[in-house]
């Protein structure tokens, strides 16, 4: 798995040469790494390191003790990962059909994912990309019916842990489509599908660790998220805030 790594330098709260470590989920890189770049400028001194995952493996890691000043998860999971002070919802987005370049002309429409032959993305059994995924897909079922989501399930073809993996695959054209958030569908430059009120939004949360050593700094970096900078970064990624 790859790490994300923003270096700058801080004053603000935090102490010269200060690093960060923050455990998030792989879709909110690309607007991260903007967001720490346009913090390091106003705060000489600090290094954010981004260890990108899925929300349900960040959650396992946390639990089991893994190092971190600060997570990036999704709302859903929360509740079930310990030692976090109160969250703050960072990044709100919703659900489309990502379609690969080569299949442009095979995927037009959400009818379409239930195709035999169709090749479906999805996420690992468990991971927030398969939850939202498979709400997404019963919201269809229930405008189409006809077993549409039984029959989109059987055209899936392959899991991975997260957006980021997902998009990679389309591109590749190891699979014709999948649904992702918009925002990863944006930052891959991939055709997406809007899917209206059938779509899901899925909102992913900023948390401090209470055992950081760096609450402050943490939190600080968080606040950064929300300032009118920050909001507009996050929008300029396809996200809500």
């Amino acid at each position: 798995m790859s790490i994300a790594l923003i270096t700058g330098l801080a004053t603000g709260p935090a102490a010269a040469d200060t690093t960060l470590i923050g455990s998030v989920v792989s879709n909110t890189i690309p607007a991260l790494n903007d967001l720490a770049a346009a913090y390091a400028k106003k705060h000489p001194g600090t290094t954010i390191r981004f260890v990108p995952g899925g929300s349900k493996t960040i959650s396992n890691n946390i639990n089991r003790g893994l190092p971190s000043d600060f997570v990036v998860i999704g709302e859903t999971f929360v509740p079930q990962t310990q030692n976090l002070l109160a969250p703050t919802r960072l990044l709100v987005n919703r659900t489309v059909i990502a379609v690969a370049p080569a299949a442009k002309g095979k995927i037009t429409k959400p009818e379409d994912l239930a195709a035999s032959g169709v090749r479906v993305g999805s996420g690992t059994p468990g991971e927030a990309l398969e939850l939202f995924s498979n709400q997404t897909f019963a919201k269809l079922d229930a405008k189409y019916g006809n077993g549409y989501a039984a029959k989109v399930k059987a055209n899936i073809t392959l899991v991975r842990i997260d957006d980021a993996q997902i998009v990679d695959a389309l591109k590749a054209g190891k699979i014709d489509a999948a649904v992702i958030l918009a925002a990863d569908a944006l930052d891959g430059g991939l055709t997406n599908i809007d899917l209206g009120e059938s779509s899901v939004t899925v909102i992913d949360d900023a948390a401090v660790l209470k055992d950081s050593s760096h609450i402050a700094e943490a939190k600080d970096f968080i606040a950064f998220a929300h300032s009118p900078e920050g909001i507009a970064i996050i929008r300029k990624h396809g996200h809500e805030i």
